[in-house]
């Protein structure tokens, strides 16, 4: 009987420590989940298709399809939105990364999206890289099988119109590569070399920041 009291003050004290824990961890995890949510607004600029612009703390579009981007005008103020119709672009001030609404060509260059999306630009040059991966880009962040989503990658020559899709990814999918690959090598065949090494299996779809600065920073 001593023994088993003895065992149950014993329970008893490392079920309250383990209570007290808990709860420490549940008031972190509700700090860090707060903090995130003040994180999802960054200092940039709006840009309306009429040419106002608008200083603002904005959020990023949880979707290519978002109709609206939300906005705040200070730290404190109350949320806002603009409606992606309105909207030609905006900009934002951490790592001057700049979100664009364009129409685009689907993979294969044939036929138009039905609608608009946004895209954010990731490498400028005779070829623009576009795409709805809304963090900073990171191929083999993009592949991570923990934060694996549907992501698509597009291409725009300057005398180009709306971009074009070259590459697609979802968790299921299993010929991603092998589709970057073809269309890629179709669509860089004026530098004949690039596209051979595509055909030849030389790259990945999670290079596809290097195939476009390849072919950027070719002889011309």
């Amino acid at each position: 009987m001593l023994y088993r009291g003895f065992y149950e003050g014993e329970l008893k004290t490392k079920l309250n420590h383990m209570k007290k824990s808990i709860t420490l961890i549940i008031c972190l995890l509700t700090m860090l989940t707060v903090e995130a949510q003040k994180k999802k607004f960054y200092p940039g600029t709006l840009v309306y298709a009429n040419g106002k612009e608008v200083k603002a703390l904005i959020k990023t579009p949880a979707d290519a399809g978002d109709k609206t981007i939300e906005y705040k005008l200070t730290e404190d103020g109350k949320k806002e939105s603009a409606s992606s119709e309105e909207l030609k672009s905006f900009t934002l001030s951490e790592g001057n990364t700049k979100f664009v609404r364009t129409a685009y060509f689907e993979m294969g260059g044939k036929k138009q999206a039905k609608y608009a999306g946004w895209f954010n630009i990731l490498r400028e040059g005779d070829v623009i890289l576009y795409s709805n991966n809304y963090d900073d880009f990171s191929g083999r962040e993009v592949m991570s099988p923990a934060g694996s989503h549907d992501i698509i990658f597009l291409v725009k020559r300057t005398k180009e119109e709306v971009p074009t899709v070259i590459g697609l990814y979802f968790p299921s999918m299993m010929n991603h590569n092998q589709l970057f690959r073809k269309h890629s090598a179709e669509y860089f065949s004026d530098y004949p070399e690039l596209a051979k090494r595509l055909e030849g299996k030389e790259f990945k779809f999670e290079d596809i920041g290097q195939v476009v600065d390849l072919y950027n920073n070719r002889k011309k």
